[in-house]
């Protein structure tokens, strides 16, 4: 075998071992578009927050890739456990999931994970609200209609005072072209400082196709529009490696897994945004 005929087999070699892959291969699942996620509504609909309270600043906390039903123990609950106290003690006014809640999409990790979000508590000991993306795991096994029935919506905006949060999904690689179309238009009618919630990276902290949404037309249009919509951070998991990127004054943070780092360590973020909807301050919490 040589020239063209070498090279055509060794491509399909390759795709084979790409789409065969844990990785490329948990993005193709035909069954869960993301155009019909965005265009389907939700069961639960995303708390309202007192915005008079968060107008001189507030913290929020942020965990990722907890993967509900992958294990238990005593180091999964002492993850939790210090999640919650973290919350506390950092007077946290809400909690950010960012994917990847449950590991095979079943009924029973969403009520896992559902449970664990709504024992979560402030300060003052009234319940946190919480908020979260759907991750490329929680789309397993039919698992949309749960996220969608338990969780939320695929795709919303959540006023947070001074700033809004926009919670998009991006679980299979991409935002699709409906869902980017709806952010163009929300974006250039909100004149608020801006913090994105993504499952998959966008400009990634690495090298490799996985670590960030694989289409780089897609990524220059997005990151594009959160360059003139005063986008202040960017913020998603999927790697379970903490990560940090930046492209002009755009910036991202990726947070390690809470529960299964590649590090070994159990990892959240700790984000504080002043009344001028600047973000004054940024705690990666490893413990």
């Amino acid at each position: 075998m040589r020239g063209p005929a070498l090279a055509v087999a060794a491509l399909g070699l390759a795709s084979a071992l790409l789409l065969h892959s844990c990785s490329l291969g948990e993005w193709l699942d035909p069954s869960e578009p993301v155009e019909e996620r965005f265009r389907e509504a939700s069961d639960r609909s995303p708390p309202a927050l007192d915005q008079a309270s968060l107008a001189d600043g507030f913290a929020f906390i942020v965990g990722t890739d907890i993967h509900f039903g992958k294990g238990d123990g005593e180091p999964r609950r002492a993850a939790l456990d210090a999640f919650a106290m973290i919350a506390k003690e950092e007077d946290a006014r809400f909690a950010l999931f960012a994917g990847d809640s449950t590991d095979d999409g079943e009924e029973s990790e969403f009520d896992s994970m559902v449970a664990f979000a709504d024992s979560l508590q402030r300060r003052d000991g009234s319940a946190l609200p919480w908020y979260a993306v759907v991750g490329n795991h929680d789309l397993f096994n039919g698992g949309w209609s749960h996220y969608r029935k338990l969780v939320g919506p695929s795709y919303a905006i959540i006023p947070c005072g001074p700033v809004d949060i926009y919670l998009l999904d991006s679980a299979s690689g991409t935002l699709g072209n409906s869902q980017l179309d709806r952010l163009r238009a929300d974006m250039k009618a909100d004149p608020l400082p801006k913090i994105t919630l993504t499952h998959t990276p966008i400009i990634g902290s690495g090298d490799g196709v996985y670590i960030r949404l694989p289409n780089p037309l897609e990524r220059a249009i997005i990151l594009d529009l959160f360059a003139a919509s005063d986008v202040r951070l960017m913020l998603n998991g999927h790697t379970h490696a903490y990560g940090e990127a930046s492209l002009g004054d755009l910036r991202e943070i990726t947070i390690g897994s809470l529960v299964d780092a590649n590090d070994g360590l159990a990892h959240c973020l700790v984000v504080q945004v002043d009344g001028a909807g600047a973000i004054s301050s940024i705690k990666s919490m490893d413990f």
